[in-house]
């Protein structure tokens, strides 16, 4: 499974749409250097369709408050591990959890948390979702007994060439 992060416009998130790309996700938190207003969130995500949408707010737990209360659409919500437990209880089952460990990710998988983790092989960020859901994509599952693997990219055209070449 992919997912491309913090996607910025509209061109590159009708790009990942149209190449099937199982995840997108916008920054929507203060302090990261990709964030985009809740505006232009809004304007991109109506265009879009066949993706599941991601609201990234990390640690940023004061703008997705202010997100939840404009009842702005999304499919999932990530945030750090760190600012799970302010998190409303009704909303686990929208919540991408992001963790550092295996320890925690394992926990966290069984209090039936979504998570995702990071795993770092030959020195690149690759990335593991472990979930509850189908993907909404008909593309190839890579799932091994419920765990379907997510590679993370930055929308870059040459590493989205090479992921279109190799699956």
């Amino acid at each position: 499974m992919i997912k491309i992060n913090h996607i910025t416009n509209l061109h590159d998130a009708r790009f990942a749409a149209a190449e099937k790309v199982d995840f997108i996700s916008f920054a929507l938190g203060k302090g990261n250097l990709k964030k985009i207003s809740l505006t232009t969130y809004q304007d991109i995500i109506q265009w879009i369709a066949g993706t599941y949408v991601v609201a990234d707010f990390e640690k940023d737990f004061r703008s997705l408050l202010e997100f939840l209360d404009k009842s702005i659409p999304y499919d999932f919500i990530q945030i750090h591990e760190d600012i799970l437990s302010q998190v409303p209880s009704n909303y686990y089952n929208q919540i991408i959890v992001k963790v550092e460990t295996e320890h925690s990710g394992l926990k966290y998988l069984q209090e039936g948390f979504i998570v995702e983790s990071i795993l770092n092989i030959n020195q690149e960020k690759h990335f593991r979702i472990i979930e509850k859901f189908e993907p909404k994509q008909a593309n190839i599952h890579y799932s091994l007994e419920g765990i379907f693997f997510l590679e993370n990219y930055e929308l870059d055209y040459e590493l989205f060439n090479e992921w279109n070449r190799n699956f």
